[in-house]
């Protein structure tokens, strides 16, 4: 649901190709009605945008637990394609995965217990995340197609968020964070940062997602054990 003109012009130039569905097996999270459009305002580092298809969120990658049975259905396609090389792909996926569910396990740790484990995000890409690992989004910051909210929309959410009393408004590295930064402000709630791993930078380390899961379970263990 992420990238339908990719994968149309991959089909294109190779008919025969094999495409796999890597989310198979994940329980999938319908979008709101509103969130059924391109989103013009979620860019990464390189200033790119991607398209929802349907209804389906899609925002798989959000959640290390749901990043797991992603990396177990392309170990497993890529075994099934190089026969020869099956037992070694099908371990090095193992191995990953199970690396990706003990961050998992720290973050699902980090809200366990905790009397506050409602959450504002800039849009719908943690749901997975929240699912997996116990939180509550009460509130997003944007809305249809990824645009600012309007003045009436923004006294409305800072109300909302008052009356809900979530831990923290998290923004995101991919998204501005001057309009969140004042609703939190305005709302008296503290404000903080987690990164779903929607981009990255330029040549990337290889354990560049790891490494950004882990800081966002350091994230949630400070927030929350803090939070009223």
């Amino acid at each position: 649901g992420l990238e339908s003109v990719g994968v149309d012009a991959v089909k294109n130039a190779n008919p025969d190709i094999r495409i796999i569905d890597a989310s198979e097996g994940i329980k999938t999270i319908e979008l709101a009605e509103e969130d059924h459009h391109h989103h013009e305002g979620e860019e990464d580092h390189h200033h790119h945008h991607h398209s929802h298809e349907g209804g389906v969120n899609p925002h798989f990658f959000s959640s290390p637990r749901a990043a797991a049975v992603q990396v177990r259905n392309i170990a497993g396609a890529l075994a099934e394609a190089v026969p020869a090389q099956a037992e070694k792909l099908r371990q090095n996926g193992e191995a990953y995965a199970k690396k990706l569910e003990a961050i998992a396990d720290v973050m699902s740790k980090a809200v366990e217990g905790r009397p506050n484990n409602r959450i504002v995000t800039m849009h719908e890409v943690f749901d997975y995340l929240a699912r997996d690992c116990g939180l509550s989004v009460v509130g997003t910051i944007h809305g249809d197609a990824g645009q600012e909210p309007s003045p009436r929309e923004m006294r409305e959410l800072i109300e909302s968020i008052r009356e809900s009393k979530p831990a923290a408004v998290f923004t995101e590295p991919q998204y501005a964070r001057e309009v969140a930064v004042t609703v939190a402000k305005e709302a008296a709630v503290p404000v903080d940062e987690l990164d779903p791993v929607a981009s990255g930078p330029p040549n990337a380390p290889k354990d560049y997602y790891e490494s950004a899961m882990r800081r966002n379970a350091d994230t949630l263990t400070r927030v929350l054990s803090s939070a009223p």
